[in-house]
């Protein structure tokens, strides 16, 4: 069980002002997470103990990804009406709010998505991220893919689910070298980057490469 499946917990104290001297300790465990809670103030099975963490109830789609979870990637396709506007829109909207710094416009998003091969991830029908394949050029066949996931889905597997598939995207449009870049900005974004590759950048911009693994 991780942390951030934890939806409710119920604590068990011996006496309500127990609870104060707990929680940094309880704040430390669960991090960001916020569960609702219970408390209920009882007697214990042994009189040193101060605190009893009586239930803990867990939400496995804020697990960590894998076969069954449930998590699609599909191509965002340009040219479908109502649908393709959609797609093109939530991809918008997770790129200007894992970078903000490079936000786009509706116009500008729908020019990436007809030069580009862009997609979106959905968790069931939760948007949890996005990702953009631009195709190989030069005598390199140098492709990018670059990966984004919403800051409240991260470290569950998706960004390497969204780049794995990017990676073989980019195969199959012939690249021999793919690139990333991350903007500065995106910490959580940087950190992922770290075993992916060689990196180097400046204080707003990092790039790295990697073979994409084809011939």
């Amino acid at each position: 069980m991780h942390v951030r499946t934890v939806v409710r917990v119920r604590y068990l104290l011996p006496a309500r002002e127990d609870f104060e001297p707990c929680w940094p300790v309880l704040r430390r465990a669960f991090g960001e997470v916020r569960p609702a809670a219970t408390m209920m103030v009882c007697g214990l099975a042994d009189e040193r103990m101060r605190i009893e963490i009586d239930e803990i109830e867990v939400d496995a789609r804020r697990g960590p990804v894998g076969p069954g979870s449930g998590l699609r990637i599909e191509a965002v396709e340009v040219g479908r009406g109502g649908d393709g506007d959609a797609m093109v829109e939530e991809w918008r909207y997770v790129h200007n709010e894992v970078v903000p710094p490079a936000a786009t416009g509706p116009q500008e998003a729908r020019e990436r998505a007809a030069r580009y091969r862009p997609a979106n991830a959905c968790l069931g029908d939760v948007l949890v991220g996005c990702s953009t394949a631009r195709p190989p050029e030069g005598q390199e066949r140098v492709a990018t893919v670059i990966a984004r996931v919403l800051p409240a889905f991260r470290g569950r597997g998706i960004g390497a689910a969204l780049h794995e598939a990017g990676m073989a995207r980019a195969r199959a449009l012939g690249a021999r070298v793919v690139e990333s870049v991350v903007l500065a900005a995106n910490g959580d974004g940087l950190r992922f980057a770290e075993g992916r590759g060689s990196w180097s950048g400046t204080g707003t911009c990092w790039m790295g490469r990697a073979t994409s693994g084809s011939d």
